[in-house]
């Protein structure tokens, strides 16, 4: 299913001194997973009667830690951590080696493109706003083992056939009028 998120601003001092007021910033968030991928969409708006530098700053980790020690098993090994890559201005992967050998990937690609990934796991984005414009940014996460890619499906595609796969499910259930 789909959590929506809104959120604003606190009252916020711009670098030159100027006061910010609450609510002049609007950021939605909406997140599914599907198919084993977990896509979001983050829209900000924009309330100011002026144009608004906004630096977006979005961070990522993987821990690759299995289903035992997520439920508070300790385990004596883990795999090894084989840091970050960026593939290009829009992708970036965390890689992981496990006890087992097998490399497993978590690929996150990007709508736009980041103006930034000098700190591993930091994305920002350099959005500038004119008044009451939005700006929308959607990446997904994918799960990669020994580059075993499946279908890249963006967050509209998924949210689509999560919606068209609910009106499916729903003829299986009676409906009744009173």
């Amino acid at each position: 299913e789909i959590l929506s998120v809104d959120l604003t601003n606190p009252t916020h001092f711009l670098p030159d001194g100027r006061q910010m007021e609450q609510g002049s910033i609007h950021v939605h968030r909406s997140q599914l997973v599907r198919n084993g991928k977990f896509h979001e969409k983050i829209e900000v708006k924009n309330y100011l009667n002026e144009t608004l530098p906004i630096k977006l700053a979005l961070h990522f980790n993987g821990d690759f830690k299995d289903i035992f020690e997520i439920r508070g098993m300790q385990r004596d090994h883990r795999g090894s951590d084989l840091g970050h890559e960026t593939v290009d201005d829009h992708t970036f992967v965390f890689s992981n080696k496990g006890l087992d050998g097998i490399i497993r990937k978590c690929r996150i690609a990007f709508t736009l493109p980041f103006s930034d990934f000098q700190t591993p796991g930091k994305v920002d984005f350099d959005l500038s706003l004119a008044p009451k414009e939005s700006k929308c940014i959607e990446y997904s996460c994918h799960f990669i083992v020994d580059e075993a890619d499946s279908i890249k499906e963006g967050y509209w595609d998924s949210r689509s056939a999560n919606a068209n796969d609910l009106d499916r499910s729903n003829d299986y259930f009676p409906v009744i009028n009173t």
